[in-house]
């Protein structure tokens, strides 16, 4: 509703009240000081109440500048911390993981060898797909060609080829035998390639969708590099590109089933030739 010179006028009048009651005291002060028809003492309790009163709007204004102050720095300094990386990257969440995975009915990961997320996490998958759920699993093949560079890129003795080896066997073992213990709910792969970030995928097809995600680093410890998360509802993008780019990968030729009754990993089984 347009309001009228007016009542605009009046509005601006009644929130100067205090400064227009000033300008009318000091007036009448004057004029009657003139006249002499007052006297002196009268006259100077006036002009002090004047003063005073003219004191506390000059301070009301100061509060009111600094309090205006405050607010755009505060917005300023909001503005400026929005763009920092630390607002989007973080920590591997692990009790967020754990709570996704206790609702979930498909997880899909990957990694280079996991072997302590498959120890801390194995009885929440087997929770999980005597609920029904999937999982597809998939970590690189450690007799691949590409595997000497996931060796590469690791830290302490993990950097030996060997060891690294050992590793990824044993988390395969241990997935193995839960795909066995429950045929049909877990699908495992091996990639001869060496993926540029590790991930964790829930229910990519439910609008609850979330995908964890953790990126690689070069002699650096996984509990260094840094982590995001991504819902499907909010991050529909970013969701849908890391979705496809595991899907991609699943599909690809570079991917190939892992036969969870043979342990087919022993120093004699042949190295995977693209």
């Amino acid at each position: 509703m347009t309001r009228s010179p007016l009542t605009l006028w009046i509005l601006r009048l009644l929130s100067n009240l205090d400064v227009v009651a000033t300008i009318l005291i000091a007036v009448g002060v004057a004029v009657l000081g003139t006249l002499g028809t007052v006297s002196e003492s009268v006259v100077l309790s006036a002009t002090l109440a004047t003063l005073a009163l003219l004191s506390i709007t000059i301070l009301r204004d100061r509060l009111a500048d600094e309090k205006t102050n405050n607010a755009l720095q505060r917005l300023w300094d909001h503005a400026q911390s929005g763009n920092s990386a630390l607002d989007f990257f973080g920590e591997w969440d692990d009790n967020l993981f754990r709570q996704s995975v206790e609702t979930a009915k498909q997880l899909s990961i990957l990694a280079v060898t996991n072997t302590g997320f498959i120890s801390s996490h194995e009885e929440h998958f087997r929770e999980m797909v005597k609920k029904g759920g999937k999982i597809r699993y998939m970590i690189v093949n450690p007799l691949g060609n590409a595997y000497p560079l996931a060796a590469d890129q690791s830290v302490g003795i993990d950097r030996n080829v060997g060891t690294l080896r050992l590793n990824t066997n044993t988390s395969l073992e241990r997935m193995g035998d839960l795909a066995l213990e429950f045929p049909g709910s877990i699908e495992i792969k091996l990639l001869d390639h060496l993926p540029h970030v590790v991930i964790s995928m829930l229910d990519p097809e439910s609008r609850t969708g979330i995908i964890f995600a953790t990126l690689p680093g070069f002699n650096q410890p996984y509990i260094s590099r840094p982590s995001f998360v991504l819902y499907k509802k909010r991050d529909s993008h970013w969701f849908n590109f890391y979705q496809t780019y595991f899907d991609n990968l699943w599909q690809s030729s570079r991917a190939e089933l892992y036969d969870s009754s043979k342990h087919l990993l022993s120093s004699t089984a042949p190295v995977h030739k693209p």
